[in-house]
């Protein structure tokens, strides 16, 4: 369903780091998913039925109901995939399940082979003021952890939360395993993009942009700052909407706020050319973005929240996310060439103790730790 996305970029890269004894099965005709496009996994084809190409460039209340009502009446490229998917469980020729999110429309096909369900963050618990599907989601999601052979948690910080609202019985079977960093850092990707030239001095800011990544609380804290110093907040991910456009333009901003959509290759040059990377989110799971930012030797200013100092540890600045003065005097202090090029050194000693093969190897240890437990039970 992901063009791009944490979820969709975890889920590529653990299929893409498997040992080469583990085979592995993705029942997916349809697509969008640029990851999956660019490693070569499978073959499908490309998905444009998704509700972002239904009436694009038009937003209104009631656009996503209409999109479901068209889905009901031809079968969507969503309803094809989960089909494929049914018959895959159906043949029973697997021996552990990893569903990619929250949906329990397998549990009646699985049969008693095992699952394992990772959980990227319990966002929708904590804020579901920001979700109009968030009782449907933490439903959903509970119930599969309820019936999951193991959970896997992708922080410390996810793993409290999950025990927070599930009881401290989920503790024994979740497991804690780190993403990495996707930045593609290869010979062809260091072709040189000078963003400098292109937008002057910016912080880059990545990927979406709604409610609980105080985005526009960012951006109004340091308008008058970007205006004074004579900076630029470069974003990128979607196209601005028309009610950001006109936030930026009452704080007297549109040129100080940019949009660039980069591709895979820009994206490290898009990095490495800022002055620094913020995050200024309430909260995330984990933060695949800071270590991006790590391998490209900016240094980052994150809110002091969730699971950011588990992550970045000394390796960032942190500011109170609700707190103007905060955020403009880390902004401040990131100009500071000295305290810039002590940030990067720290980031990139601190890469070290993530990566997508350890992901992928702790990951299999899960699956088959699952087939010990089978065992031991059929015995």
């Amino acid at each position: 369903m992901q063009k791009f996305g944490g979820i969709s970029r975890y889920f590529c890269e653990i299929m893409k780091n498997l040992s080469s004894d583990m085979d592995f099965s993705l029942p997916c005709v349809y697509s969008r998913n640029e990851y999956l496009k660019q490693s070569r996994l499978i073959d499908f084809v490309e998905d444009k039925s998704s509700i972002e190409y239904f009436l694009p460039n038009i937003d209104f209340i009631g656009k996503k109901h209409l999109y479901s009502l068209k889905n009901k009446f031809s079968m969507s490229k969503l309803l094809r995939n989960k089909k494929e998917c049914i018959k895959a469980l159906q043949a029973q020729n697997f021996d552990v399940f990893h569903p990619t999110y929250y949906d329990p429309y397998f549990l009646e096909y699985i049969d008693q082979k095992p699952f394992v369900l990772t959980v990227h963050d319990m966002i929708h618990e904590l804020y579901p003021e920001f979700f109009k599907d968030a009782d449907k989601i933490i439903k959903n999601k509970k119930l599969l952890a309820e019936k999951a052979a193991k959970i896997i948690a992708v922080s410390h910080q996810t793993k409290k939360d999950i025990v927070k609202f599930y009881g401290a019985s989920f503790a024994d079977k979740t497991e804690v395993i780190y993403h990495g960093s996707s930045l593609n850092t290869s010979d062809s990707a260091k072709e040189s993009v000078d963003f400098k030239t292109r937008f002057g001095k910016y912080f880059l800011f990545t990927g979406s942009r709604n409610n609980y990544k105080n985005f526009l609380f960012m951006i109004e804290s340091c308008a008058d700052f970007l205006i004074e110093q004579d900076l630029k907040i470069v974003c990128s991910g979607s196209a601005f909407s028309n009610s950001e456009k006109a936030f930026f333009d009452n704080l007297n901003i549109s040129d100080s706020v940019i949009h660039h959509f980069a591709s895979e290759k820009e994206l490290l040059c898009l990095y490495k050319d800022a002055l620094a990377f913020i995050f200024p989110s309430y909260y995330e799971g984990f933060g695949i973005p800071i270590l991006e930012a790590f391998e490209a030797e900016t240094p980052c200013l994150l809110a002091k929240s969730s699971c950011f100092p588990e992550i970045a540890g000394d390796a960032a600045l942190y500011f109170d996310p609700k707190s103007k003065n905060e955020t403009v005097s880390a902004m401040s202090r990131i100009l500071d060439r000295d305290i810039a090029c002590q940030l990067a050194e720290k980031g990139k000693e601190r890469l070290k103790d993530f990566s997508w093969k350890k992901t992928a190897e702790r990951t299999i240890n899960v699956y088959k730790t699952i087939l010990m437990q089978v065992g031991l039970n059929e015995n």
